[in-house]
């Protein structure tokens, strides 16, 4: 049984799509509060999967998903960082990309890259289509072109160092917001923490989807990793 803890905490909201996303006969999946992480009433390393869910954490005050992080960083960084090291799984959607690009979890020596406002100043809520490189654990059996609801006002992805093209694992087809090449979710280099501005959790339903395409296999990708990297 692979094992998944969706965070939740003050303003984060997409907890129970993230959950439900996750959820299968093959996973056992908690929403967990971060105190509850503090507090040591539950533990990272029990866990297979880390999903860090979208929403307004801390009502974004000073910036987005700064003062989350901040909590993080002082109570649960060295347990961030060991659950990376053991190749498990981080994935952090939209406020949660904002909480991992605040830990620098993305890097190992300095911060590559920031999430900034949009270039038009204002929330963007739509389905935009995107590139995919299907060279990821996280997006096998994806095709090369996909649609993802999109809402965020703090999008805007500036890199400040080269990477890997490797890394780049989502690219939006149009310039939305402003993102240098346009890119919509980013791994680490090991490739086992992603940062996704689109919200793939809720392109799950049938009745949003649209008629061109079908679910997107991102979550199944997830948990089949974890099933043959650990439960083989």
């Amino acid at each position: 049984m692979v094992n998944v803890i969706v965070l939740r905490g003050n303003g984060i909201n997409c907890e129970n799509e993230t959950a439900k996303a996750f959820s299968s006969q093959e996973t056992s999946v908690q929403i967990v509060h971060v105190n509850e992480l503090i507090n040591k009433d539950f533990y990272l390393k029990d866990f297979d999967i880390l999903a860090i869910p979208g929403g307004f954490s801390y009502g974004d005050e000073i910036q987005s998903g700064k003062i989350m992080a901040l909590k993080l960083k002082k109570h649960l960084i060295k347990d961030l960082k060991q659950f990376i090291e053991s190749k498990k799984l981080i994935i952090g959607i939209c406020n949660g990309f904002q909480i991992l690009t605040q830990l620098d979890l993305f890097s190992t020596n300095k911060r590559e890259f920031s999430l900034t406002t949009n270039n038009n100043n204002k929330f963007i809520n739509r389905w935009e289509e995107m590139d995919i490189n299907l060279d990821s654990l996280w997006t096998k059996n994806f095709p090369k072109s996909y649609a993802m609801p999109v809402r965020h006002a703090q999008g805007k992805l500036i890199l400040k160092n080269k990477i890997s093209s490797d890394q780049i694992i989502f690219r939006y087809k149009n310039d939305i917001n402003g993102s240098t090449d346009q890119i919509a979710g980013i791994t680490n280099p090991q490739g086992n923490v992603l940062g996704i501005m689109p919200h793939p959790e809720a392109a799950l339903n049938e009745n949003l989807i649209p008629s061109t395409q079908k679910a997107h296999p991102l979550f199944e990708n997830a948990i089949n990793y974890i099933k043959e990297t650990f439960y083989a």
